[in-house]
């Protein structure tokens, strides 16, 4: 093995190229992708946005009145929670992700100048050992370096600025899980939202209390209404068949099937209107359930997630940061060799380091391109900003997230 391939400034570089790479793609899983890990956080960022974090919004979702909602104990505290995950989730957007694409953007321009045969990285090795015949030129070689060790070094500053957001992102998603599992014991505790209310309501006609037992009752009384009416209303033919004692008993008849008539009516009433609060109650609770469920759930996983984004940013950022120690070596060897030793060995030996270092640094960069470009392009997620519930928003989300991912 050369010298020059035990230099530690290639060495360092292709084992940080070699380690953003398999970052970028997650080791080929689509769930840890770079684009995966954007669009995930995405995800759950726009669902925080539309969460119902007003009084209003969450009556709407629930499908409550305000009296009705002030008698939920619960209430207030989940749509502050909510509220709570909005400004996180706008934070998300405006701290974080304009800052990843712009990080994602910038990774894609550098590699578009550095990799390929007309690269950068060729203009250098020419500059400093020509193949046409002219001089060489060290000073144009210092001159792009110092620019491409500038952009190097401007990435890795802002990967570092996406690694403390996502950090403080991450500090307000865990103050908001507190919150929020407050608000679904509340939830639980409470006999018209309980996971047993629900199961109770949506049970067999064997449940006491389900809505099948409840249209059970109320079918048999429907029917035992019809035969009182049908006995009451055709008493007063029948009893012309032997007056007066008939007509007498007949009248006995008419009065007590009419009066069991008038109060199955009325329990029938009783019933109907049991049955439709029964209905709104499974569906306020099933609602609630279901709303505080998703942002829980959504919680545990994006938090998972941005322990991932931190590692990617933490893995851009180190390669950034080798990038600019390699090419700051880089330049150091060619000014030291033009001040100290302009014909003598040390130029010859950072020559053939530095155009070693160009083509080491143009193939590991032209190799890391094509997943650079799958990662970076299209990164974001479009969803309606029309109002749809949130089962519809969800759903819309997701084939949005599913396209992009295979795209």
């Amino acid at each position: 093995m050369t010298n020059e391939q035990n230099d530690p400034s290639v060495k360092n570089l292709e084992a940080a190229l070699k380690d953003l790479q398999s970052y970028l793609n997650g080791d080929n899983d689509p769930l840890n992708t770079l684009k995966g890990n954007w669009i995930f956080l995405q995800i759950f960022a726009t669902y925080g946005l539309r969460l119902p974090n007003t009084a209003a919004s969450l009556e709407s979702v629930l499908n409550l009145t305000a009296s009705e909602a002030a008698g939920y104990p619960w209430f207030n505290a989940m749509y502050s929670a909510y509220n709570t995950l909005n400004e996180d989730s706008t934070y998300f957007f405006n701290d974080v992700f304009d800052k990843m694409t712009t990080l994602g953007s910038g990774l894609k321009s550098y590699a578009s100048d550095v990799a390929g045969q007309d690269s950068v990285f060729t203009l250098i090795s020419s500059l400093i050992k020509p193949t046409d015949g002219t001089d060489p030129d060290p000073a144009s070689a210092l001159d792009i370096l110092k620019d491409l060790t500038g952009t190097s070094q401007k990435n890795a500053t802002l990967a570092a600025q996406i690694k403390t957001n996502l950090g403080t992102y991450k500090t307000k998603l865990i103050s908001a899980q507190a919150t929020l599992g407050s608000v679904k014991k509340n939830v639980d505790a409470d006999d018209k939202t309980s996971q047993a209310t629900i199961t109770k309501l949506s049970g067999g006609p064997e449940v006491m209390g389900s809505l099948k037992q409840l249209n059970n009752l109320l079918d048999a009384d429907n029917e035992e209404y019809k035969h009182d009416v049908i006995v009451a209303s055709t008493t007063v033919t029948y009893a012309w068949v032997a007056p007066p004692v008939g007509l007498i008993a007949a009248a006995t008849v008419a009065g007590v099937y009419g009066k069991k008539a008038v109060d199955m009516l009325d329990t029938i009433d009783k019933l109907q209107g049991q049955i439709a609060n029964a209905k709104k109650e499974l569906q306020t609770a099933v609602a609630t359930q279901n709303t505080v469920k998703l942002a829980e759930g959504g919680l545990d996983n994006v938090i998972k997630y941005t322990d991932l984004a931190i590692d990617k940013a933490t893995s851009i950022q180190n390669s950034w940061s080798s990038m600019v120690t390699g090419l700051t070596s880089i330049s150091d060897r060619i000014s030291n060799s033009i001040k100290n030793e302009p014909d003598g060995e040390k130029k010859l030996a950072a020559t053939i380091a530095v155009v070693y270092f160009m083509k080491k640094a143009q193939e590991s960069w032209t190799s890391i391109k094509p997943t650079i470009d799958t990662m970076v392009d299209n990164p974001y997620i479009t969803v309606s900003p029309t109002d749809k519930d949130l089962k519809t928003f969800a759903e819309e989300v997701v084939k949005e997230a599913n396209e992009l991912e295979h795209a």
